[in-house]
């Protein structure tokens, strides 16, 4: 995941565009959750860089989360040194993107579905693009099963969300205590 430091204006057209991503559908029905846009020139190699288009400029920085955070790590991460150089320079809003998954066990095979079905994940020469769905519906379906069985040991879907959702929440309570007006968002 990564952490976006964006403008009001921008945090606005980002909600825009993720209403409307999330509007399309693939010929299923069932929805798209990640965009077309390769992996690698989603993520890039992103450490305090700064990313600028004709209309805005905004910082960004990233950190890899631990495949199990503990509170300790979470806090670790939300460390804001006191003096920034953004106090006193107006609204902050910070995007907290993650991967996701499942919220519920009758997620399980739409979530893997999409997932098959994104071009990015599993990449088919040319000749074969057209079978993507059907592929993707053979494997979300053979592997849904057992991905519940391990989804039910964890208490029935993905803690993601949750996780980064307190995360943001912990995150927009540091920068409040160090003068900084925040706003947190989980896209």
């Amino acid at each position: 995941g990564f952490i976006a430091t964006l403008s009001a204006s921008s945090i606005t057209k980002i909600q825009s565009r993720i209403g409307r991503s999330r509007a399309a559908q693939s010929p299923t029905g069932l929805m798209r959750t990640r965009s077309r846009t390769p992996y690698s020139s989603r993520l890039g190699r992103w450490s305090k860089a700064v990313v600028e288009s004709p209309h805005e400029r905004c910082e960004m920085s990233s950190a890899i989360a631990p495949e199990q955070p503990t509170p300790e790590m979470s806090k670790s991460v939300l460390e804001v040194p006191k003096s920034s150089s953004r106090q006193g320079e107006g609204k902050l809003g910070v995007l907290m993107l993650n991967l996701g998954g499942p919220e519920t066990l009758e997620d399980v095979e739409p979530f893997l579905y999409n997932l098959f079905a994104d071009p990015d994940i599993i990449r088919l020469p040319p000749i074969l693009k057209g079978l993507q769905p059907v592929l993707a519906k053979f494997l979300s379906s053979s592997r849904a099963p057992k991905s519940k069985e391990a989804y039910s040991s964890i208490g029935g879907g993905s803690p993601l969300r949750k996780i980064t959702e307190e995360q943001a929440a912990a995150l927009e309570d540091a920068l409040r205590e160090r003068g900084q007006d925040a706003k947190v968002y989980v896209g």
